[in-house]
Order: structure tokens, then sequence, then C-alpha cells
């Protein structure tokens, strides 16, 4: 999201200045590469002309990150936005140490604006931060002119899952999910892409005997991303927890029918049997039934991705998203000049 923000005419109406304050890697990488964004911010507010600080936020420990920031911002005058992209935060929080609670609370109730991905999110946000400032601004994607082609005439269905390898994105569940298709003899096929515990990924792969089903092709960005995703039948996301899921929005804005399940921002974006189909949360066997009614029946494949298609450019658009977004930039500095 923050990179389709720094390519869209939003930064042709303001000066976007990007500082990374995350990566992955090693404890010691993420403690550097935190510290640094911070030597940088530092710099940055010292040489003046900043209007406004726009923090992303996930899961923990980047709120309590995102506080440092918000406080070095705060302490030279600068207004804050905190943008909520967390996805199982509502389970973290209570197991937060007492002072780490208080350093989110602080968080989201200093912040001038707080973006969040959808009205479930503004619900739960106000549990445990009741007086934050909350504006509601989906995440969107850009429209691409053509629709994905699919797997080719004569070529086994391919069903795609993008995301991290761990429970919380469900991929075990959708191996579970897959598997009886496979002994059905359906002429399926599933790639994975992401990165995590690929270990435990490619065991459940060999017990559940996929091995010449399933494609797993590790993390895919740009033009590997693009292919795969054009030849996607059906994109699969049956997340545990989620803010509003980009991989679900970019398979939908290219028409491909997609199955997840109701957590987070997903019901905002999909609407069961209209332009997707949704699941419970970690039950592979619904999970099963879902998939096998997208293999025997192509034609709601195709009314699903193009309803999918449709709802993203009406509603999920980056045009739409931008202009929003420059509306709370400017709401937010209006304030400061009052």
């Amino acid at each position: 999201m923050v990179k389709n923000y720094l390519g869209s005419p939003l930064a042709e109406g303001c000066r976007l200045l990007h500082v990374a304050s995350h990566a992955d890697g090693s404890s010691a990488t993420k403690l550097v590469v935190a510290a640094a964004g911070l030597v940088r911010t530092l710099g940055i507010l010292v040489s003046g002309g900043v209007d406004l600080v726009h923090l992303h936020c996930g899961d923990a420990p980047s709120p309590c990150r995102k506080y440092l920031f918000q406080t070095l911002a705060r302490l030279f005058g600068v207004r804050t936005i905190v943008h909520w992209h967390a996805a199982l935060f509502m389970d973290q929080f209570p197991a937060l140490p007492a002072f780490r609670r208080a350093m989110v609370r602080a968080l989201l109730t200093r912040a001038d604006r707080v973006v969040c991905l959808s009205t479930q999110w503004e619900h739960r946000v106000r549990r445990f931060a009741p007086e934050a400032r909350i504006v509601v601004v989906p995440n969107a994607v850009p429209l691409p002119v053509e629709p994905a082609q699919g797997a080719p005439e004569g070529a086994p269905l391919c069903f795609t899952f993008l995301g991290s390898l761990d429970r919380r994105k469900g991929v075990l569940d959708l191996l579970e999910a897959f598997a009886p298709l496979v002994r059905n003899g359906g002429d399926v096929r599933l790639s994975i892409c992401g990165a995590g515990d690929e270990r435990a990924l490619r065991q459940a792969i060999a017990t559940l005997g996929l091995d010449n089903a399933v494609r797993f092709h590790g993390w895919v960005t740009g033009v590997a991303k693009a292919e795969i995703l054009d030849g996607t039948d059906v994109l699969v996301l049956p997340s545990h927890g989620e803010g509003m899921p980009m991989s679900l929005l970019e398979a939908m804005a290219l028409g491909i029918a997609v199955v997840a399940t109701g957590v987070g921002g997903v019901p905002d974006l999909v609407e069961d049997g209209v332009n997707g189909l949704l699941v419970p949360v970690g039950d592979p066997v619904a999970l099963t039934v879902a998939l096998e009614r997208l293999v025997a029946d192509p034609v709601l494949r195709r009314q699903l991705g193009r309803c999918a298609r449709s709802v993203v450019g009406e509603r999920f658009s980056m045009g739409a998203s931008v202009e929003r977004v420059a509306e709370v930039y400017r709401d937010v500095c209006g304030e400061g000049k009052s």
C-alpha cells in the first residue's frame, strides 16, 4: 500500500519522504533498521518544512516502535497520522506488558487521526483507544487494463495462495482442504507463493501426498507475481486474521474468483456468493466444499471474477483512496494552522 501511494498522484500533490523503520531478518537487523529510521527522521525534522508524519503500523511490536517516531515528531510540533494495518492485534494486546499497552493507547490517542482499513477495525480499535480520532480508508490497488487469463485451455485448474507461510494466513488449512480435490482425481494444481516456515510447508505437502499437485514458488514480486496471477483461476486466502489483504484486492482487480475467510476488512471487500466465497476460519472441510464448488462450476467462477473486478473499480480504486488520504492530510494540516 505504501508503494502504491508513493507511485500515485498523492506524491505529485505533496512532497513525500519515505523512511523505513522495519526490515525482515534477524533481531539485530531489525534493530539497526529501526535505529537508522529514527536517526533519519530526526534529521528530516531538524531540517524543517515537515507538515505531517504518516506512520504505518502493523501487529506487535510495530505500534511500540511507531510510538517512538510519533514522540519524536511531537517534540518538533509536527502532527501525526497513524495508519492501522494490524491483523491479529486484538489477540496480542492483552498479552502485552502494561507499559506497552500504555504506549499503544498513547500512540492512538495522541494521533491527530487514526486511519483504519475497515469499519470492523474501527470498532476494534475503539475498544482500547476510545478517544482516538478514527477515519476509515480502505486499501486500494490500480485496476489493470486487462483481466487475468487463467490457466490455459486443457491445463489443470489453478488455485493460488499469496501470503506469509504462517498460521495467520492459513496456508496449512488450505493444504488440508486441497488434498481431497487431488485424492478425488480433480484436474487441479495449487501455486503457493510466500516466505516463512518453508520446512513445515514442505512436510505438510509430503504428508498429504500433494508433491505432484502443489508448486512452491517462494516469495514473488514484480513480473514473477504478475505471471502467476495471470495464470490463476481462483485465489484462496483462508486467513485467521487480516487488516485488508492486498493479495485479495490484486486478485479481484484482475477478475480472479476468490475464496477467503471473513476476517478483518475482508467482509468489506467480499460479499459471499456475489463477488467471492467466504468460509469459516480454521475449517478445512468448509474450504474444501467451496473449492469443489468452483471446480464444478466454471460459470460461477467467471461471474464471481467479473463482479470482483467491478467492485474494485467502483470502491477500491487508487484514485478514490488517494483522494481520501489527501483529504485527511488537508484536514489535519488545516487544523495545525488554525
